[in-house]
């Protein structure tokens, strides 16, 4: 039940979920030999991720930063942002700074030798522009 301005009690009102259809893009990433330093920068159709492996598997996550855009680079401890230096582990994606946000993951099957992506393409931000003077 959901309280209504009158003070009046009402039915409980129908929670609408909005959904935007979304497509998975199902594609060969090559061999687990041609990923052998991981994580692996992989381009797919111009959208950037890496390729990392979890303990239960590969998964692809995007490198573009979930905060305003930037692409995500490898500096061997972690990954990072330059923008605005949002970090994220390297073997999982998941926040350093901040903790609550992580890179989209998704899954990678591996069928024989070769590593299958299941994967969204990531939606670019643009910049925020900064006023001048």
């Amino acid at each position: 039940m959901q309280e209504i301005g009158s003070g009046k009690r009402n039915q409980a009102l129908p929670e609408r979920v909005l959904r935007k259809e979304r497509t998975q893009t199902v594609t060969d990433i090559g061999t687990i030999e041609q990923h052998a330093t991981l994580p692996s920068a992989v381009e797919i159709k111009g959208h950037p991720f890496f390729l990392i492996k979890k303990e239960t598997g590969y998964s692809l996550v995007s490198r573009i930063c979930p905060h305003a855009g930037g692409e995500v680079e490898d500096d061997g401890d972690e990954l990072y942002c330059p923008h605005h230096y949002w970090r994220f582990n390297r073997e999982s994606g998941e926040g350093i700074f901040p903790p609550n946000c992580s890179l989209r993951a998704f899954d990678v099957t591996v069928e024989g030798n070769r590593l299958i992506a299941a994967y969204e393409p990531p939606t670019p931000r643009a910049m925020p522009s900064i006023p001048s003077g």
